[in-house]
């Protein structure tokens, strides 16, 4: 269940960060994104003479297969969609990226940060050390606030803390023994 949950929210961050359309929390005039890391391998957009809709359509083509008919349209004639006015670069590590804090019981298997000029966006998936509400019990223990009270096993548990600058969201599957942790700091 979180496995797809990771995929979707994966999916659904990545394509935010590098959208155009900029949401409540930035701030008028601050880049959205300055680089997103996933899994200690860190990514900066660059602009090119070839942006990711040309490549898109090259790998259609590869393939064989008929781009969707509305797919090279913008809807403003004569204008591109900013979200293809460059292209996705990794950028050479120095060193191994520094991994966020994680609450004791929580083995983060995969992760995503994005940084921007409002600060650094973490989104950890991985495993609890121990099944049950032990992990849950002990987060409580720390300053962990459960977000919806209850003690339905069969349920995801979502708990979250603020400190400073900082807040935190994790939603614990107790009985697969998977979490999803979310983390906003710097703003």
């Amino acid at each position: 269940m979180l496995t797809v949950l990771w995929a979707c929210s994966a999916a659904v961050i990545f394509s935010a960060v590098f959208s155009p359309v900029l949401g409540d929390s930035v701030g008028v005039g601050s880049p959205i994104t300055s680089s997103v890391t996933i899994d200690g391998r860190t990514f900066r957009t660059e602009e090119s003479g070839t942006d990711d809709l040309v490549l898109l359509q090259r790998v259609f083509e590869k393939f064989g297969v008929p781009p969707p008919e509305d797919f090279n349209k913008p809807e403003t004639p004569g204008v591109r969609p900013s979200i293809f006015s460059g292209r996705l670069v990794e950028v050479a590590a120095a060193g191994s990226p520094k991994q966020p804090p994680v609450p004791r019981g929580l083995i983060p298997e995969h992760s995503l940060r994005l940084e921007s000029g409002s600060g650094p966006v973490d989104l950890l998936f991985g495993k609890m050390d121990r099944g049950g509400a032990s992990v849950r019990n002990r987060l409580a223990g720390e300053g962990w606030e459960l977000a919806a009270p209850g003690d339905n096993p069969g349920r995801v548990q979502v708990l979250e803390k603020a400190t400073g600058k900082e807040k935190a969201i994790v939603c614990l599957d107790e009985a697969e023994g998977a979490f999803l942790l979310i983390r906003e700091g710097g703003r």
